[in-house]
C-alpha cells in the first residue's frame, strides 16, 4: 500500500515539472511566452500577430543541461528554421536558481534575411508564469 502511495506521489510530482511556461518581462513585446514540455519532448515558440497570441513554432526538441556549477542549473539549445524570407536562429535558454527554486528564460533570435535588409537580432528575457 505504502509503494502504491509513493508511486502516485512521485507520478503526479514529477507531472507538475512537466510544462514550465515561460512569459516575457516585457508584457507588450512580440514575443510573449515559450512552453518547454519535458514529458512530450517538446518546446513551443509563440509570437504576436496582429495583437493575437499563436503558437509559431512547436520544435520536439528540449534544452538540454550543459552546466550545473554554483548552484545554477543552465539549459540550452539552438534550432535555425529556414523560410522563403530568412533564416531565423533561436538560441534557447533557461536557468534554475536551486537555492531559490527561480527559474529564468532568455531568447535571442537572429534573422538573417535573403534580400538586402541587415541582419536584425532579438534578445527578450522571461520568468516562469506562477
Amino acid at each position: 500500500m505504502k509503494s502504491i502511495i509513493l508511486a502516485l506521489f512521485l507520478f503526479f510530482g514529477l507531472k507538475g515539472n512537466a510544462q514550465l511556461v515561460f512569459e516575457n518581462n516585457k508584457p507588450n513585446n512580440n514575443t510573449p511566452k515559450f512552453i518547454v514540455n519535458t514529458v512530450d519532448n517538446t518546446t513551443q515558440f509563440y509570437s504576436k500577430v496582429g495583437g493575437v497570441v499563436k503558437l509559431f513554432y512547436n520544435w520536439n526538441k528540449v534544452p538540454q543541461l550543459f552546466d550545473d556549477t554554483d548552484r545554477t542549473n543552465r539549459y540550452k539549445m539552438t534550432m535555425v528554421e529556414n523560410d522563403k524570407i530568412a533564416k531565423r536562429t533561436f538560441e534557447i535558454q533557461y536557468s534554475l536558481y536551486r537555492e531559490t527554486q527561480v527559474y529564468m528564460g532568455y531568447i535571442k533570435q537572429t534573422i538573417d534575411f535573403h534580400d538586402s535588409r541587415p541582419t536584425k537580432v532579438i534578445e527578450d528575457y522571461f520568468t516562469l508564469k506562477k
